[in-house]
């Protein structure tokens, strides 16, 4: 093998090895805050009753925080 195709199979590996990185990046910043966003819908939907004001506050704080940060990550990764 030509020295050149040495180079261009390595220079193609290095840049499908970054694409991988970077679709595992974007996975794990994307469930992140969508498993925070499932947690505090699951506590408001599931135990209601046993929540003060306060909790319910928290959990929709949480919740908006989290589809905001959806929200930003998808627009940067369309935008």
């Amino acid at each position: 093998m030509a020295s050149s195709d040495t180079k261009r199979i390595a220079e193609l590996e290095s840049r499908l090895t970054a694409m991988h990185q970077a679709h595992e990046q974007l996975a794990h910043d994307l469930r992140n805050p969508l498993a925070g966003l499932m947690a505090s819908l699951e506590l408001l939907g599931s135990e209601p009753a046993v929540l003060d004001d306060a909790e319910v506050a928290a959990l929709v704080a949480n919740a908006r925080h989290a589809t905001g940060r959806l929200d930003e990550l998808i627009g940067r990764l369309l935008g």
